[in-house]
């Protein structure tokens, strides 16, 4: 049975949002990020304009990670949409366009794929992630799966 406990429990129907946090040279699962509580984000308060921060605000992505049970019943990976968000830890300051953020949960639990931000290091970090959920990727959709086994990321 799949760990659904990576995803902080937020159904939409049958389908199931979490996301994946790339910072620099960590990648991992972040069940706080759907409600703005991610590792990255705590004691960080968001303002409304990205020149506010500093030289030193760092690009951090989260990957929006839709899953639903596929035939058979176990769940699988059926759709990823990346968002960036910058956090500049001096200042305690942070920036990320909530309305792309919205928009891209929305790619992600419509089944669609959409990792166009993503350096192909970034990429190979993703990849490497979901597949540590052997379940979850063994039911991936053809889609999510063709993202991973083609040479260019959509």
């Amino acid at each position: 049975m799949a760990d659904l406990s990576l995803f902080g429990g937020a159904g939409f129907g049958d389908v199931v949002l979490g996301a994946v946090v790339i910072d620099g040279s960590d990648t991992y699962f972040d069940d706080g990020a759907l409600h703005g509580r991610s590792r990255v984000e705590s004691d960080v308060r968001f303002v409304g304009d990205r020149n506010q921060l500093g030289d030193g605000a760092r690009r951090v992505l989260l990957v929006w990670v839709a899953v639903k049970p596929q035939a058979g019943g176990q769940h699988g990976y059926i759709g990823l949409a990346d968002s960036e968000l910058w956090v500049d830890r001096d200042q305690g300051l942070g920036y990320k366009p909530l309305t792309d953020h919205a928009n891209r949960m929305g790619d992600a639990v419509g089944g669609r794929v959409r990792l166009d931000r993503l350096s192909a290091v970034e990429h190979q970090r993703l990849h490497r992630c979901l597949q540590e959920q052997l379940e979850l990727w063994q039911h991936a959709s053809p889609t999510v799966r063709a993202v991973f086994t083609s040479s260019v990321a959509t």
